[in-house]
């Protein structure tokens, strides 16, 4: 991994940790794109589910944490797993590579309570412009760079979740206006 795409990831968690902090992302919570379940490092859930689509992630996963639960999935067609409702979705720097967002959004009443928090990082369009040509010198991965096909600014997201019964509750720009989050519940 490039050392920029490093630092970022690194960034995305301490912000992802901040919202914790807040009392935001509290509860059972759903980790899509969980990767190595960072996340446990710093919260304590009563019930964690972590979802990617990489098998030898969710095999280490289920080895290192045999309490919680660990599932492959493809967020362009798959359906959720059959788990119970939970109160916060945390998806940081996944859905820029989801081409057909719609099974996603879709999906999200059938897994997310109603006063829920879903949580979503992605680069904003200038920060993703800047991420491809970074990738190009080697300062961030080319495959990262090359798999981004969903981009978001607040009008079309604010629009995504409209058609799926959603609401964008907090939307915030941070690294200099490159990267963004945006907090999401149901309608």
């Amino acid at each position: 991994m490039a050392l920029l795409s490093t630092y970022l990831r690194h960034q995305r968690l301490n912000r992802t940790r901040q919202f914790v902090k807040q009392g935001l992302l509290e509860g059972d919570v759903l980790d899509i794109g969980c990767w190595d379940a960072e996340l446990l490092q710093f919260i304590k859930p009563k019930k964690y589910v972590g979802i990617d689509i990489e098998k030898e992630k969710i095999i280490k996963n289920k080895k290192r944490y045999p309490q919680h639960e660990f599932y492959i999935m493809d967020l362009e067609k798959d359906p959720f797993p059959p788990i119970q409702k939970v109160d916060t979705i945390i998806l940081t720097a996944v859905i820029e590579h989801i081409n057909n967002t719609g099974n996603f959004f879709s999906q999200l009443h059938k897994v997310l309570k109603k006063q829920g928090n879903c949580l979503i990082t992605t680069p904003t369009p200038i920060g993703n412009w800047l991420h491809g040509l970074a990738s190009k010198i080697g300062l961030m991965s080319k495959e990262a760079a090359h798999e981004h096909v969903s981009i978001y600014n607040i009008k079309k997201m604010k629009k995504e979740c409209q058609n799926y019964g959603l609401r964008v509750k907090r939307h915030k720009r941070y690294q200099g206006g490159l990267n963004q989050y945006f907090i999401v519940g149901i309608k």
